[in-house]
Protein backbone atom coordinates (compact mmCIF):
# COMPACT_ATOMS: atom_id res chain seq x y z
CA UNK A 1 0.00 0.00 0.00
CA UNK A 2 1.06 3.54 -0.59
CA UNK A 3 -0.11 6.95 0.59
CA UNK A 4 -2.59 6.85 -2.32
CA UNK A 5 -4.34 3.89 -0.65
CA UNK A 6 -5.11 5.82 2.55
CA UNK A 7 -8.85 5.99 3.27
CA UNK A 8 -8.35 9.14 5.38
CA UNK A 9 -5.54 11.44 6.44
CA UNK A 10 -5.05 14.53 8.54
CA UNK A 11 -2.21 16.97 9.15
CA UNK A 12 -1.70 19.09 12.25
CA UNK A 13 -1.37 22.84 11.75
CA UNK A 14 0.68 23.38 14.91
CA UNK A 15 3.09 20.43 14.77
CA UNK A 16 4.46 17.83 12.44
CA UNK A 17 1.82 15.24 13.32
CA UNK A 18 0.35 13.39 10.39
CA UNK A 19 -2.37 10.71 10.56
CA UNK A 20 -2.86 8.17 7.81
CA UNK A 21 -5.66 5.59 7.92
CA UNK A 22 -5.55 2.40 5.88
CA UNK A 23 -8.07 -0.41 5.70
CA UNK A 24 -6.30 -3.75 5.79
CA UNK A 25 -7.93 -5.96 3.14
CA UNK A 26 -7.70 -9.26 5.01
CA UNK A 27 -6.45 -10.91 8.16
CA UNK A 28 -2.82 -11.90 7.87
CA UNK A 29 0.77 -10.90 8.48
CA UNK A 30 1.95 -7.55 7.17
CA UNK A 31 5.28 -5.70 7.10
CA UNK A 32 5.13 -2.01 7.93
CA UNK A 33 7.90 0.02 6.33
CA UNK A 34 8.18 3.76 6.92
CA UNK A 35 10.53 5.76 4.72
CA UNK A 36 11.23 9.46 4.99
CA UNK A 37 12.26 11.32 1.85
CA UNK A 38 13.25 14.90 2.59
CA UNK A 39 16.18 17.09 3.75
CA UNK A 40 15.75 16.04 7.40
CA UNK A 41 16.07 12.41 6.41
CA UNK A 42 19.34 13.14 4.65
CA UNK A 43 20.62 14.96 7.75
CA UNK A 44 19.97 12.03 10.06
CA UNK A 45 16.20 11.77 10.17
CA UNK A 46 13.36 12.97 12.25
CA UNK A 47 11.96 11.02 15.20
CA UNK A 48 8.56 9.45 14.62
CA UNK A 49 6.19 7.01 16.24
CA UNK A 50 3.83 4.45 14.78
CA UNK A 51 0.56 3.34 16.35
CA UNK A 52 -2.16 1.03 15.12
CA UNK A 53 -5.39 -0.44 16.35
CA UNK A 54 -8.00 -2.86 15.20
CA UNK A 55 -11.61 -1.88 14.91
CA UNK A 56 -14.71 -3.60 13.68
CA UNK A 57 -15.28 -2.67 10.07
CA UNK A 58 -18.88 -2.23 8.96
CA UNK A 59 -20.11 -4.78 6.47
CA UNK A 60 -20.17 -3.61 2.88
CA UNK A 61 -23.47 -5.49 2.39
CA UNK A 62 -26.41 -3.70 4.09
CA UNK A 63 -28.21 -6.13 6.40
CA UNK A 64 -25.24 -8.54 6.64
CA UNK A 65 -25.00 -8.43 10.42
CA UNK A 66 -22.86 -11.53 10.93
CA UNK A 67 -20.24 -10.45 8.36
CA UNK A 68 -20.41 -13.51 6.11
CA UNK A 69 -21.03 -11.46 2.95
CA UNK A 70 -24.67 -12.47 2.47
CA UNK A 71 -28.00 -11.39 3.96
CA UNK A 72 -30.16 -14.20 5.31
CA UNK A 73 -32.01 -15.59 8.32
CA UNK A 74 -28.76 -15.87 10.27
CA UNK A 75 -28.49 -12.08 10.19
CA UNK A 76 -32.02 -11.77 11.60
CA UNK A 77 -30.98 -14.09 14.45
CA UNK A 78 -27.87 -11.97 15.06
CA UNK A 79 -30.03 -8.80 15.14
CA UNK A 80 -32.54 -10.42 17.53
CA UNK A 81 -29.81 -11.62 19.92
CA UNK A 82 -28.27 -8.13 20.08
CA UNK A 83 -31.48 -6.07 20.10
CA UNK A 84 -31.20 -3.07 22.44
CA UNK A 85 -27.42 -3.22 22.74
CA UNK A 86 -25.36 -0.05 22.28
CA UNK A 87 -22.45 -0.70 19.88
CA UNK A 88 -19.97 1.18 17.72
CA UNK A 89 -22.03 2.95 15.07
CA UNK A 90 -22.35 0.96 11.86
CA UNK A 91 -20.92 -2.29 13.24
CA UNK A 92 -22.57 -5.59 14.10
CA UNK A 93 -26.35 -5.39 13.70
CA UNK A 94 -26.45 -1.58 13.54
CA UNK A 95 -27.68 -1.27 9.97
CA UNK A 96 -28.77 2.38 10.23
CA UNK A 97 -25.51 3.43 11.94
CA UNK A 98 -27.05 5.11 15.01
CA UNK A 99 -24.99 3.22 17.61
CA UNK A 100 -27.75 0.95 18.95
CA UNK A 101 -29.33 -2.27 17.68
CA UNK A 102 -33.00 -1.32 17.26
CA UNK A 103 -36.10 -1.81 15.11
CA UNK A 104 -34.70 0.43 12.38
CA UNK A 105 -31.93 -2.14 11.89
CA UNK A 106 -34.57 -4.84 11.35
CA UNK A 107 -35.95 -2.66 8.53
CA UNK A 108 -32.49 -2.46 6.93
CA UNK A 109 -32.18 -6.25 7.14
CA UNK A 110 -35.69 -6.87 5.82
CA UNK A 111 -35.21 -4.56 2.82
CA UNK A 112 -32.00 -6.29 1.84
CA UNK A 113 -32.90 -9.91 2.55
CA UNK A 114 -35.88 -9.79 0.20
CA UNK A 115 -33.89 -8.02 -2.51
CA UNK A 116 -31.69 -11.01 -3.27
CA UNK A 117 -33.55 -14.19 -2.33
CA UNK A 118 -36.34 -16.19 -3.92
CA UNK A 119 -39.79 -16.68 -2.46
CA UNK A 120 -40.24 -19.07 0.43
CA UNK A 121 -36.80 -18.67 1.95
CA UNK A 122 -38.08 -16.41 4.73
CA UNK A 123 -40.79 -18.71 6.08
CA UNK A 124 -39.30 -18.56 9.58
CA UNK A 125 -39.53 -14.74 9.76
CA UNK A 126 -43.12 -13.71 8.97
CA UNK A 127 -44.22 -10.19 8.14
CA UNK A 128 -45.99 -8.48 11.07
CA UNK A 129 -49.06 -7.87 8.85
CA UNK A 130 -49.25 -11.60 8.14
CA UNK A 131 -49.37 -12.35 11.85
CA UNK A 132 -52.27 -9.93 12.29
CA UNK A 133 -54.23 -11.57 9.46
CA UNK A 134 -53.56 -15.00 10.96
CA UNK A 135 -54.84 -13.84 14.36
CA UNK A 136 -58.02 -12.34 12.84
CA UNK A 137 -58.63 -15.55 10.89
CA UNK A 138 -58.27 -17.61 14.06
CA UNK A 139 -60.77 -15.44 15.93
CA UNK A 140 -63.29 -15.64 13.07
CA UNK A 141 -62.85 -19.40 12.78
CA UNK A 142 -63.41 -19.82 16.51
CA UNK A 143 -66.50 -17.59 16.37
CA UNK A 144 -67.94 -19.50 13.40
CA UNK A 145 -67.59 -22.86 15.20
CA UNK A 146 -69.45 -21.68 18.31
CA UNK A 147 -73.08 -22.73 18.49
CA UNK A 148 -75.32 -19.68 17.96
CA UNK A 149 -78.73 -19.32 19.56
Amino acid sequence: MTIDDAIAQSFSNDSTIEHLFFQIPATGNYDLIVEQFDAEAAAGGQPYAIAWWGAAVPSLVPGDYDGNGTVGPEDYNFWRENFGDPIAAGTGADGNRNGVVDAADYVVWRQNVTAGVGSGSLASVPEPSGLILLAIGGVLLGWARRPHQ
